[in-house]
């Protein structure tokens, strides 16, 4: 996924990891897609950006803090695979053997985004990858 970018691995492991906006450029540069950073989202808007991961034109990565979720790790990333708006939940793809695919409260989800990345200072968010295809790049 870094070929092709300034980021280069040690040994397999990207040791300081990326913040929001270092992997809102990887991914504009390997996949060539417009990807929107969204921050600070109060927790109606996170609400409404949580359905629209349902819709098929986009993917959604949300970048939140581990500890408050699971008691233990830090700054995350994770495909959002959808959203159940009746019961409230989001549905988080996380590819870690120990957490695997969980379903979370918006809410407990939301306090997890509203942290500060300390690397960035910055808030941690939400990307929102556009999956259709540009007119110059029916590919």
């Amino acid at each position: 996924m870094l070929r092709g970018t300034a980021f280069r691995p040690w040994f397999g492991v990207l040791v300081n990891g990326l913040t929001l906006d270092e992997l809102a450029d990887v991914v504009r540069t390997r996949f060539e897609r417009p990807v929107h950073v969204v921050r600070d989202l109060s927790l109606p808007a996170f609400r409404e950006a949580m359905k629209r991961s349902n819709d098929p034109g986009r993917r959604m990565i949300v970048n939140f803090h581990r500890g408050p979720l699971f008691g233990r790790g830090a700054g995350h990333f994770s495909p959002i695979l959808g959203y159940l708006p009746n019961e409230d939940f989001v549905f988080v793809g996380d590819v870690n053997d120990h957490d695997r695919p969980f379903l979370v409260g918006s809410k407990r989800l939301w306090r997890t985004v509203t942290t500060i990345d300390g690397a960035s200072g910055k808030g941690r968010g939400l990307l929102i990858v556009e999956t259709t295809p540009r007119r110059d790049n029916p590919g």
